[in-house]
């Protein structure tokens, strides 16, 4: 099969023409502006909870929120003392507690106690019944009796021996098997 002189040429230039106008193109087109929002207007800062205007609970949140937390502790060993509502901007927690100690055989103390809702304090329960203390054993051959409240350091775990009653602190990075 033979080509005409200039075919050759000219098949060249189709596929060397459009790569070469890619090529000076390497910006995609910019997207349409939104049409719902306001040409040249500058975004506003959105309002973080605390800031927006603190409005107080009502007698009836705060009478159900404690009916709620009497059912969501009525099966957890807790010690704890029950605090007036909190609230600051859109944060809060119309019947908070302050827990000092959560579980039996063993006790877990919270040091020093610590504010939260019901629904935390049961979470927290579980999570020591279900994850620490078994892990506790498996890992360190004991359990967790002490749960240090310290909200800019990792926690750590103060363990005490089931044989010789001695205690020792761990990271609860050293609870992880590795």
């Amino acid at each position: 099969m033979t080509f005409h002189p200039i075919a050759r040429p000219a098949l060249a230039i189709l596929v060397v023409l459009p790569l070469c106008a890619q090529a000076g193109n390497d910006v995609p087109p910019l997207p349409q502006r939104n049409p719902h929002r306001g040409h040249g207007t500058e975004a506003k800062a959105p309002v973080l909870p605390g800031d927006q205007p603190t409005v107080p609970w009502t007698d009836k949140e705060v009478a159900d929120a404690k009916a709620a937390c009497a059912k969501a502790l009525e099966s957890l060993t807790i010690e704890y003392e029950q605090l007036p509502p909190l609230k600051h901007g859109i944060c809060g927690a119309p019947a908070p507690i302050l827990v000092k100690s959560i579980g039996s055989e063993p006790k877990v103390a919270i040091d020093p106690p610590a504010t939260m809702t019901c629904a935390l304090a049961a979470a927290l329960g579980f999570w020591l019944d279900k994850t620490v203390q078994p892990e506790a054993r498996a890992v360190l051959s004991t359990q967790v009796v002490k749960l240090r409240n310290a909200s800019d350091d990792e926690p750590y775990w103060i363990v005490q021996s089931d044989k010789t009653g001695a205690t020792a602190a761990h990271k609860e990075s050293s609870l992880t098997a590795r």
